[in-house]
């Protein structure tokens, strides 16, 4: 049996920009468009010599991440992913989330079913599960009233996985949410998994408290986030990996959540 096998990639993030209209509260990383000295924009050389250090190094995957730039569309990503898998037909292009997809169809005035179908076809493997935050409405207005609801999030991705494209799920604790908005995020997820089947694996990490407008007021303890772990190993038990984010808890918990119920890092 499969069982007691641990699996893991090796993958490099690429962070193509950091200019977002989107100002999430628990955010350290965006530019707000007209902020000119903190904004900034990777070329597409850039991109590829990245894809390049990535596959020297023995990556076989990219995690394209970014900001919900008011000037790309889904033309942009298209020409972004076609480059890449023209360069690097070895690399898996696992990237994005449905608030991306909600932006750039927005941007080029497209449905997302037309969006999902024209960046997977220029290479577009998998999304990520960004930009799931906390699905329920009232955390999700708190941190992030810029961005889809959560059942927009959710339809997006159920969209996706009857495309063809299947994606990762997320869930960022320590925000503020209850207990109960924890586990009815996890309903949500496993709700859209009864129908689509499309979603490959949950993330539960934590939230890093510096530097942006929740200033660390809240955090899920380490224990808070490995319990996480062992609860959505029983009540997600339709979705077949559960990932522990060992970049947000520390390797020591990356470690230990693999006995909590982890089979992934």
């Amino acid at each position: 049996g499969t069982e007691h096998i641990a699996t893991y990639i090796i993958e490099r993030n690429i962070n193509y920009t950091n200019v977002c209209v989107t100002a999430c509260k628990f955010c350290a990383f965006y530019a707000a468009p007209k902020d000119t000295k903190k904004g900034w924009t990777r070329d597409l050389d850039d991109i590829l010599r990245r894809c390049a250090e990535t596959v020297e190094l023995g990556g076989t995957q990219i995690m394209f991440q970014g900001g919900h730039h008011p000037d790309y569309g889904v033309e942009y990503y298209e020409k972004h992913f076609a480059a890449i898998k023209k360069e690097f037909p070895q690399l898996v292009i696992h990237s994005l989330g449905a608030s991306e997809v909600e932006h750039m169809a927005r941007i080029s005035g497209v449905s997302v079913e037309e969006a999902i179908t024209r960046i997977h076809a220029a290479g577009l493997d998998s999304f990520a599960g960004a930009g799931a935050e906390l699905l329920p409405a009232r955390p999700r207005k708190a941190i992030a009233p810029l961005k889809e609801s959560g059942e927009r999030w959710l339809e997006i991705m159920e969209i996706a996985h009857n495309l063809g494209v299947e994606s990762t799920s997320t869930m960022l604790m320590g925000t503020g949410e209850t207990n109960a908005e924890r586990i009815e995020h996890l309903r949500m997820i496993r709700d859209v998994q009864d129908r689509t089947g499309g979603f490959r694996a949950f993330i539960p990490y934590t939230y890093q408290p510096e530097n942006n407008h929740l200033k660390g007021r809240t955090q899920a303890t380490l224990f808070e986030y490995l319990r996480m772990i062992a609860i959505a190993r029983i009540f997600l038990d339709n979705v077949a990996h559960i990932q522990g984010s060992w970049l947000t808890t520390g390797k020591e918990v990356g470690q230990l959540s693999l006995h909590y119920g982890a089979d992934d890092l």
